[in-house]
């Protein structure tokens, strides 16, 4: 099985498919919110929310695409940053 995650030097590194995943949910917030995309990937990785994502991804993939939305603007609001 390929990895999806890797860590290094402290940071999170994604396969394409994690990726594309988080273009996603950019892509629906950004629907949401209508704040601009590069804004909320911002805060994605500010909050820790990336690394949520990337972490979790064979769990979120897998879940209703506006609920996981729903869930990282959650997440990432209990981290004091709201979009």
């Amino acid at each position: 099985m390929k990895k999806t995650l890797e860590e290094k030097d402290g940071v999170f590194h994604c396969s394409d498919k994690n990726m594309f995943f988080m273009v996603y949910i950019v892509s629906i917030i950004h629907d949401k919110t209508k704040k601009p995309m590069k804004y909320i990937y911002n805060h994605l990785k500010e909050s820790q929310a990336y690394d949520y994502i990337i972490k979790c991804y064979e769990k979120l993939h897998t879940q209703d695409i506006k609920w996981v939305a729903e869930d990282v603007l959650e997440f990432m609001e209990i981290r004091g940053i709201k979009i």
